[in-house]
This record gives C-alpha cells, sequence and structure tokens, in this order.
C-alpha cells in the first residue's frame, strides 16, 4: 500500500456521503490527524478507525451524523482531539467513548439535536480538560 507513511490527510468541503466503512482507513499506522469536516457522512461502521492506532486529532464536523454508536472509536488509545459540532447528533450510546481515555484536550459536540445524556455516554474520559456542548436543547 503507497499510503502506509501518510500522517495526515485533510477532505474538507467535499462530497462524502453516507457511511464511512472500516475497510477505507485501514493500513494506515502512521495516520495521526483525520479531517473531514464538511461532508455528508451519516454512520461510520463499527471499528472504522481500527489500524489507525496513532491518530490523536479527528475533526467530523459539519456532517450529518445523528447518533454516536459505542463501536465507533476504538482502538485509539492516543486520541487527544474529536471536533463534533455542528451534526445532527439526536442521541450518544453509553460507552461510546470508553477507549479513548488520552482524550485529554478536547470534545465538541456543539450545535446539535441532544436533548438528554445518557448514563455512562462519557466513560472513559479519565482526563478530558474541556467537554464543549454548547447550543444543544439538554434538559437533563
Amino acid at each position: 500500500n503507497g499510503l502506509r507513511k501518510i500522517e495526515k490527510i485533510f477532505l474538507r468541503n467535499n462530497k462524502i456521503g453516507k457511511k464511512i466503512q472500516k475497510t477505507i482507513l485501514q493500513n494506515l499506522p502512521q495516520l495521526n490527524e483525520i479531517i473531514l469536516e464538511n461532508n455528508e457522512i451519516v454512520e461510520l461502521d463499527d471499528d472504522a478507525f481500527l489500524g489507525t492506532h496513532k491518530l490523536r486529532i479527528l475533526d467530523l464536523s459539519n456532517n450529518k451524523i445523528e447518533v454516536i454508536r459505542e463501536n465507533w472509536f476504538n482502538g485509539l488509545k492516543l486520541l487527544i482531539k474529536i471536533d463534533l459540532k455542528s451534526n445532527l447528533i439526536r442521541y450518544i450510546d453509553k460507552y461510546s467513548f470508553k477507549d479513548l481515555s488520552s482524550l485529554e484536550e478536547t470534545l465538541t459536540i456543539n450545535n446539535q439535536k441532544l436533548t438528554y445524556l445518557i448514563p455512562y455516554s462519557f466513560s472513559g474520559l479519565r482526563i478530558l480538560k474541556t467537554l464543549q456542548c454548547s447550543k444543544n436543547t439538554l434538559s437533563k
């Protein structure tokens, strides 16, 4: 694979749509940053980032994601920042961020359709410094 040494992928403002399949990002062992901002992504396969163990920054902002599933971020133990702002998120599975023990900078989920947060949604985020959850309609 000619992309095995790639460290950063910037795919802003494209028409990447519907679903990120786990086979797309496999075999990118050096990848540490991926920007998928402003596309048409609705969902991710479970383990979509399997094989990107060095990933530190993930930007999925301004897409059409409605639900954060429990197994989307499996294995991303070095991730320090996730930007999910301006999607259509209405629900976050419990334990969705369970593998993200190194997430320390920011988790951004501003401008969504969240009305409540279920217990354990943020389980595993032991050293997170900033949770941005503004512009939702949270009631509990």
